[in-house]
């Protein structure tokens, strides 16, 4: 007795019943296949001009995480005592010194020691470099701006250099040389300074304060918890030459192939300027800038309130961010720059969700669309009643009517995730021209996906569908003798 066959003539009996369990197993195909390839990562030219720029693709700040529903912890509202030159917070950030931020255990804002955190995250996958974002407050002239140590060699992870936003001049580059060089922003006060001409950098002597330590973390912390302190009294004026002017058109998109500032590069909007006065010297002229004051420590023991890790490729970001998160803990945050972008650009709050709630909903809509198959199938089996026990009277066993009832299930749930899966995977196509991944990546993705989507949904209608089949293999023969 072929009732394999027969559970596919009666999948084509009730097509219109089975037409609304495939759409709604095609639907949840679709969704774990989509949801798999949106959240990855960013297209390669997202922000492009503006990480290179600031010298990373991912910051990391010492902020708690978001605070996980239900994990117990009691929750404080931390209002917010940080300065604009320690780091990029404020600046994309505008509402921490207004609303404060929310912290359950306690931590504030603070100055740690980057060496720990660029060992933790050296074996990381994707991460091509972990720099500390080194900065002081300083005067050029009478104008107040932020002094940044930064190497031309750091943005040698990126297809352009720092030359490449110089509107003149160029990027002060380690040369040896007597003169101490000095890249000036193009705005801000700063425009009138000539390429060539001196300029006088005034800056504070920095102290560190390791006095809360114990207070704070308990010696707990994996890099410790410090403040830095300024004395402008105990400071230093020293003399820098222009060497070049910087403007920043954050919206720029660079061509793959540009490295210089000969390249004319396409732009989707408006120039939107980067308007943070950010002056830049090489970390040799800024610790000897550091030297010059009385009591300030070298640019090596110098604390940081930001790590700046640069990727090698920014469709991995998404997955990258969960991976630090799981190794620094819940005492620091981990953005990616698109995102820090579109919170300032909308002045929307940041917005998070738990990886395994993506999870709980794939899992919700393929549960989802079991019910729906094995409740088709359900039907249809009350209709057939009389037919069960016809089968039973010419010797159908249990275990037969149970391979009729898997059979329907089965076939549907195969038919609908093959429907959904294959229209999934023709629009994530272009996932291979809007992003870095390769080829052999985005198979090894679709082998995944694949065991994922029929996994799931053959297994779920399959475990529904024995309850079902239980019910049917217990009509009795003699189901046939009754009148409609």
């Amino acid at each position: 007795m072929d009732l394999i066959r027969l559970g596919r003539n009666a999948i084509k009996r009730n097509w219109t019943r089975t037409a609304i369990a495939l759409a709604a197993t095609a639907l949840a195909a679709w969704m774990l296949v989509v949801s798999n390839m949106i959240p990855r990562g960013y297209p390669w030219g997202v922000g492009q001009a503006e990480r290179a720029f600031i010298g990373g693709d991912l910051v990391i700040w010492p902020l708690p995480g978001p605070i996980s529903p239900g994990s117990g912890e009691s929750l404080a509202l931390i209002p917010w005592e940080g300065l604009d030159w320690q780091s990029h917070a404020l600046y994309y950030l505008h509402h921490l010194p207004d609303e404060g931020y929310v912290s359950g255990s306690g931590e504030v804002w603070r100055a740690f020691d980057s060496t720990a955190i660029e060992e933790l995250l050296r074996d990381v996958s994707g991460i091509e470099a972990v720099e500390p974002y080194v900065a002081i407050p300083c005067f050029v002239g009478s104008t107040e701006a932020i002094l940044r140590a930064r190497d031309p060699l750091e943005t040698e992870t990126y297809p352009l250099s720092m030359d490449r936003f110089a509107v003149d001049g160029q990027y002060p580059h380690a040369s040896g040389g007597p003169g101490m060089p000095v890249l000036l922003p193009n705005f801000g006060g700063l425009e009138h300074s000539l390429v060539g001409t001196s300029v006088d950098l005034r800056v504070p002597e920095v102290f560190v304060r390791d006095d809360i330590v114990s207070a704070m973390s308990g010696g707990g912390d994996i890099s410790g918890h410090f403040r830095l302190g300024l004395d402008w009294d105990r400071g230093a004026t020293v003399q820098l030459e222009v060497c070049g002017k910087y403007r920043v058109d954050t919206n720029d998109i660079l061509a793959r192939d540009a490295v210089g500032p000969s390249i004319d590069s396409p732009t989707t909007r408006g120039p939107d300027y980067w308007d943070r006065p950010e002056v830049f010297v090489t970390r040799e002229v800024f610790d000897t800038i550091l030297s010059k004051t009385r009591g300030s420590p070298s640019l090596a023991d110098l604390p940081t309130y930001e790590v700046l890790v640069s990727l090698s490729r920014m469709s991995e970001a998404s997955a990258i961010t969960d991976e630090i998160v799981k190794r620094l803990g819940g005492n620091f945050a981990v953005y990616a720059v698109p995102e820090l972008r579109k919170v300032k650009t909308s002045g929307s709050a940041l917005r998070f969700q738990e990886t395994g709630a993506e999870r709980l909903i794939r899992f919700q809509s393929f549960l989802l669309s079991g019910v729906i198959v094995t409740g088709s199938a359900y039907i249809m089996l009350v209709q057939e009643k009389k037919k069960i026990g016809l089968l039973r009277v010419i010797g159908a066993t249990s275990k037969d009517v149970m391979v009729y009832v898997l059979t329907i299930v089965s076939y549907v749930a195969v038919l609908g995730a093959a429907i959904g899966f294959a229209a999934a995977k023709v629009l994530s196509i272009w996932a291979l021209f809007a992003s870095e991944i390769t080829i052999g990546e985005w198979l090894h993705q679709t082998a995944l996906d694949f065991v994922s989507v029929f996994g799931m949904s053959l297994g779920i209608s399959l475990i529904l569908g024995a309850i079902v089949g239980i019910w049917a293999a217990r009509i009795p023969s003699a189901e046939v003798l009754k009148r409609e």
